[in-house]
């Protein structure tokens, strides 16, 4: 990939315990620190980082088939996974990889039923993780 080419942000992969899963939507992908302010001697200020109060979360969106998903009950909530990858690709290739060593199942939501709808029905499952690595 040459510089300047921008990365479409359709094209990913999802890895749990090195099996790839199919979504549609992953967002939440991101991480902050939480600092302290502290005046230095001779009017100086030095900025820590604190150790993290709060776990990050992740929300995982697919649309719902007529058959049954095989991978459903490794999303039920309280149920700790390991090992989530999310691949961003270009031309067939990894790019970029964001990493969670660990995680909880911590809700899920199926969307709106409609009867006067003509939309896909979404299901989402946020997880609460520790950490995200990027490689």
């Amino acid at each position: 990939m040459g510089a300047g080419e921008y990365l479409s942000n359709g094209v990913f992969s999802v890895t749990l315990y090195g099996m790839e899963l199919n979504f549609s939507r992953v967002s939440g992908l991101s991480q902050s620190v939480e600092y302290d302010a502290y005046p230095e001697g001779g009017g100086g200020i030095v900025i820590m980082p604190k150790p993290s109060s709060s776990a990050g979360t992740i929300t995982f969106e697919k649309g719902v088939t007529s058959t049954k998903w095989a991978q459903a009950g490794c999303f039920s909530l309280g149920v700790k996974l390991r090992d989530i990858t999310v691949t961003l690709m270009k031309n067939g290739s990894a790019v970029e990889r964001y990493s969670i060593d660990s995680g909880i199942v911590t809700a899920w939501e199926l969307g709106e039923l409609n009867a006067l709808g003509g939309g896909v029905l979404i299901r989402k499952f946020t997880l609460a993780h520790t950490g995200i690595r990027i490689s």
